[in-house]
């Protein structure tokens, strides 16, 4: 099977596009052994989804997936084979199975299942949707229609429906086993079937209509329109047929094809699985283990066959030559057919590209007189001169010279013909118009005047130094007859004057010293051009200095090795990574192996051009190819840029339980545009794919998280995911673009808006509760602590009542003696004598309290007196009566009164120790007993039972 399979592909490869370019094999999707390929669909967003014996799988250029697992519990319809796929116009996948037909939303995966009336119409062998979004079902008893507005499919089978046949006469349908749609111009849907021919059904009119007999089997197994709108029928009996017209129910315009040129893969096929139309107007036959061939969104072949998978094969956008096995490190051409090549450590090398014909070294036409044995000289650079002759730079062999005569000679450094020349010789150039031969060597800058002079340049001054190790990449030539030099360890040199006045010259350095420039290189809009480990610089005249351009277009890869410009004035830059095509614009187009090069590993200032042509050497020959004024790259243009999955905490979302999945978002991966992080998740990530399925390595990714990340994060396509970890709560909004193997960049057309939940603890009505808390524990605190202070105090007032004997006799007159001892706040006793001198504020206090407490004691048992009525005997306001007391005694009204009342208490209870305590409370001006016991002991210490006892 496998034999076979290569044998097809091996015939595609050899005559698929012989008259344009040959396709190639990019990529392979391998299928487990297991199971069974039934078919393969691109939904609308260009996602690669199979049906197989066991399920749905996608495939995004990166990863196969199995599809919908999470809905498999419910519908064991999708574990089975899937016969069928197509999608509508409203984000539906529908699968077609042995048991049904299933919907799954590619929204948010809700799935459904439809159940047909009879049993012969459970196994749904095709599926299509049209092009106004109406899905038809093949079955092997007729075709099925969908109605949106009802949900709800409308059958056309044997046992209801009639179709006007050929003859004439209306009679029921007779269509069983469909096995393909295709939609016609005025959107009529021709029906191919098993057996039963060819029919052709109006959405409106609601008609059927048949064709005569095809072949001796009528059978219509698949159909496919060309460019001409021809239509062209495979076959389970007669190979491929054709219809000049759909209108031809006679089918006086059918053929059958015998010819196989306009077939890849033809081989009289019997059984026909599929029809595909090239691009050159070919048809490629789906037949034998090759179960379909489709074109898919990006441009590609995709090819899919049992037991081996499926493989994308594409046609390169130019036809790119190659040359030569080696690593070709320089190259020239007189002629753009002979090419004299530079071989690095293996010599010097010349190839006729129009045989093959390959010499080296002292075998190079032109140099017979190299030594024959030992002798590889290192080639660096290569011009041809104003006389004809072609001059090599060798390293440490000097200058090759090949004269028109067929002479040659070698001229080293520090010899008779060169002393000028310090050492090892790396690059040539020749001015335009006095022809002065400049020389890079490894140690400084030489040139040869017309007339035979030499020179070294021994160049020190401040800024610059010359002599020395001053180690020479390049020499170029502008338009204004400047000299740019580029360096290894100095960056670029400019000189400018007349090298026959070597006082004239002047030097302007730039770059920072140690900079690796590979060449400088002008362009034919007078720009100076850089190139170097940082990739390309682009001069300013104005500011007199490189600017590097790295933030102006993106190159597919950081360093520039070699450059050129096509006859359009585009750019052509080999990176470490592609082919870059800069476009006036600074658009960028990148070209790999995909696209037909030998090899995208290429050597600095390997480059030259003949007429319209460019060449650049690589590790694996050279090649060579005829830019055109324009690219159009629609491949890139229709790629989409899709999210493939959400990781958190390490676990795919489609792993983990429904409830938790709802949590996080109500959509599938691809459509969420909202997405909410639990506060118990630690990371989440999300995996991305460029649906380019082209040198997705080489895709480069760019996200941002806004709210999160300052600028825009880069990965390339072998980290094609955005991670992150222990983000703080808050709302984010995630952006994310990719640009392809081109450089074309695509943005996902939505953001995805990203809430990050805070832990309980720290939400908004947790930071209520805190407030809430706070203040209510600090007014207890403060009641608290207020209550201590005006509970020490009453203590304190109440020792000095007792310690002055406060007393009031039967005149209700208030004695006070003095030289008594008074007690502080720990009843410590301090003695306490009358002044000789009095002081007058103490007095006037004194007798304040004295009047306080009498007015107290004259209203004990009455409950009622309060501050109010205290105040107002005073002849005093509340807040005045408040004041003076806190000033005398640092205890409020009310706990002064109080004080008085309990101070009274403590006497009676001396006096009559048999007193009952419900008594006693009345007495002193208490309502209930148990409030008066409360207060006691908390002023005292004790109840007043135990004040009894003690």
């Amino acid at each position: 099977m496998r034999i076979l399979f290569l044998g097809i592909l091996s015939l595609l490869l050899s005559t698929c596009y012989s008259s344009v370019v040959v396709a190639q094999i990019t990529t392979h999707i391998d299928v487990p052994a297991s199971e069974e390929l039934y078919c393969i669909h691109f939904d609308k967003s260009g996602l690669l989804w199979m049906g197989t014996s066991a399920g749905i799988k996608s495939y995004d250029g990166y990863t196969l997936r199995e599809a919908f697992a999470e809905a498999i519990p419910s519908h064991p319809q999708l574990t089975g084979d899937i016969r069928s796929l197509t999608t509508d116009n409203n984000q539906n996948l529908w699968a077609g199975t042995n048991n049904g037909l299933v919907r799954i939303s590619l929204k948010d995966g809700q799935t459904k299942t439809y159940k047909f009336p009879k049993q012969s119409q459970q196994i749904i062998y095709k599926l299509f949707t049209t092009r106004d979004g109406t899905v038809f079902a093949g079955t092997d008893d007729g075709f099925s229609v969908y109605h949106k507005e009802k949900d709800e499919f409308t059958h056309y089978n044997v046992d209801k429906t009639k179709a006007l046949f050929p003859d004439g006469k209306t009679d029921r349908y007779t269509g069983w086993g469909v096995k393909d749609f295709i939609e016609t111009k005025d959107g009529d849907i021709l029906i191919g079937t098993w057996s039963q021919g060819l029919w052709r059904y109006s959405p409106k009119t609601d008609k059927i209509r048949g064709y005569t007999q095809l072949n001796w089997m009528n059978s219509a197994f698949t159909l496919s329109f060309d460019h001409r709108d021809r239509l062209w029928i495979g076959t389970t009996s007669n190979g491929v047929q054709r219809i000049d017209r759909t209108d031809d129910y006679q089918l006086s315009t059918l053929k059958s094809i015998e010819d196989g040129s306009e077939f890849v893969n033809f081989n009289h096929q019997k059984v026909v699985y599929g029809l595909t139309e090239l691009t050159d107007g070919r048809f490629f036959i789906s037949a034998g283990d090759t179960i379909a061939a489709v074109k898919g969104p990006d441009g590609a072949f995709w090819v899919a066959t049992r037991g081996n998978g499926i493989e994308r094969l594409m046609r390169p956008k130019y036809n790119f030559s190659s040359h030569a096995a080696e690593s070709i490190r320089n190259l020239y051409s007189p002629d753009g057919i002979h090419f004299f090549l530079g071989y690095g450590m293996e010599g010097l090398a010349w190839i006729d590209t129009s045989t093959g014909e390959t010499r080296k070294n002292n075998q190079v036409p032109g140099f017979s007189s190299l030594p024959s044995d030992g002798f590889s000289p290192r080639i660096t650079s290569m011009i041809q001169r104003y006389n004809g002759e072609l001059w090599f730079a060798a390293g440490d062999n000097g200058i090759l010279i090949s004269r028109p005569d067929g002479s040659s000679e070698i001229r080293y450094a520090n010899s008779r013909q060169m002393p000028f020349v310090k050492d090892n010789v790396t690059a040539l150039c020749e001015t335009a118009r006095d022809h002065t031969l400049w020389i890079g060597q490894r140690q400084g800058v030489s040139f040869l005047l017309e007339n035979g002079k030499g020179i070294h340049l021994n160049v020190k001054n401040d800024t610059l130094d010359m002599t020395g190790y001053f180690m020479v990449n390049h020499i170029m030539e502008d338009h204004n007859e400047n000299i740019w030099i580029s360096t290894v360890n100095n960056g670029i040199v400019k000189v400018t004057g007349n090298p026959e006045k070597t006082e004239s010259l002047t030097y302007r350095h730039y770059t920072s010293q140690g900079i690796n420039i590979t060449a400088c290189f002008e362009d034919s809009r007078d720009r100076i051009w850089a190139i170097g480990p940082n990739g390309l610089l682009l001069f300013s005249p104005e500011k007199d200095c490189f600017n590097n351009t790295e933030s102006s277009f993106h190159l597919n890869g950081k360093k520039a090795l070699a450059i050129n410009e096509d006859p359009y004035g585009n750019l052509w830059i080999a990176t470490e990574r592609a082919m870059v095509r800069l476009d006036n614009d600074f658009s960028t187009i990148s070209f790999t192996k995909e696209d037909g090069l030998s090899s995208t590993t290429f050597f600095p200032n390997s480059t030259c051009r003949f007429g319209n042509r460019l060449f650049f050497g690589t590790a694996n020959g050279f090649v060579g190819f005829e830019p055109q004024p324009a690219y159009d790259d629609k491949q890139g243009k229709n790629v989409n840029l899709i999210l493939t999955d959400i990781i958190i905490d390490g676990n795919s979302i489609t792993t983990l339980d429904s409830l938790e999945v709802r949590k996080i978002t109500t959509e599938l991966a691809a459509t969420t545009q909202h997405i909410n992080i639990p506060a118990n998740v630690k990371k989440f990530a999300f995996e991305f794919a460029l649906l380019s399925y082209s040198n997705q390595e080489e895709t480069q990714y760019a996200y941002q998280l806004d709210g999160y990340d300052k600028d825009w994060q880069y990965v390339d396509g072998t980290a094609h995911h955005a991670s992150f970890d222990h983000v703080p709560p808050g709302n984010y909004t995630f952006r994310l673009k990719a640009a392809d193997s081109r450089g074309i960049w695509h943005e996902l057309p939505y953001d995805i808006s990203v809430r990050v939940s805070a832990p309980w603890y720290d939400t908004w009505w947790a930071y209520l509760i805190y407030i809430c808390l706070i203040t209510t524990i600090a007014y207890f605190a403060w009641k608290y602590i207020r209550m201590q202070r005006e509970l020490e105090a009453s203590r304190r007032f109440s020792t000095i009542l007792q310690s002055t004997q406060i007393h009031v006799d039967s005149t209700n007159r208030n004695s006070v003696s003095d030289g008594h001892n008074y007690s502080d706040a720990d009843g410590e006793a301090v003695k306490t004598q009358t002044e000789e001198h009095p002081n007058p504020i103490q007095q006037r206090n004194a007798a304040f309290i004295a009047k306080a407490t009498q007015l107290v004691r004259d209203n004990l048992e009455d409950s009622d007196y309060n501050r109010d009525r205290m105040a107002a005997d005073l002849g005093m306001s509340v807040s005045s009566l408040y004041s003076r007391l806190r000033e005398c005694t640092d205890l409020s009204i009310q706990t002064f009164i109080q004080t008085i009342r309990l101070n009274t208490a403590c006497d009676i209870l001396r006096r009559e120790p048999d007193i009952r305590i419900s008594e006693l409370a009345y007495r002193v001006g208490f309502n209930t007993p148990k409030y008066f016991s409360q207060c006691f002991k908390r002023e005292f210490g004790m109840l007043p039972g135990d004040y009894i006892k003690q």
